[in-house]
């Protein structure tokens, strides 16, 4: 799971929900807010799972706010820019 920075030229990314997935690049030494939309089951989901995802992925200084199904992850990105596929449960992005 990455999440990051540039799409077609903006720096802000919002998907309606169910939408095709997209890539996104992040940048180096940039911090990015995600916001993620869960499923019903996935809920249930720790805020330490998703800080563990974020990690996994290659970011620093994460946290998670909100709860239940909405959450916003927030991280930076240490490494060399980079690009992915957005999951789909991640409908919006943004550097901050």
């Amino acid at each position: 799971m990455l999440v990051g920075g540039d799409v077609e030229g903006g720096s802000a990314l919002a998907l309606p929900l169910g939408a095709v997935p997209v890539k996104y690049t992040v940048r180096k030494g940039r911090r990015y807010r995600a916001h993620i939309h869960l499923g019903w089951l996935e809920q249930v989901v720790s805020d330490a799972t998703l800080i563990d995802k974020f990690v996994d992925a290659g970011f620093t200084n994460v946290s998670v706010v909100g709860e239940g199904r909405e959450r916003w992850c927030f991280g930076t990105w240490p490494n060399e820019d980079a690009s992915a596929e957005l999951p789909a449960q991640i409908v919006g992005v943004a550097e901050v």
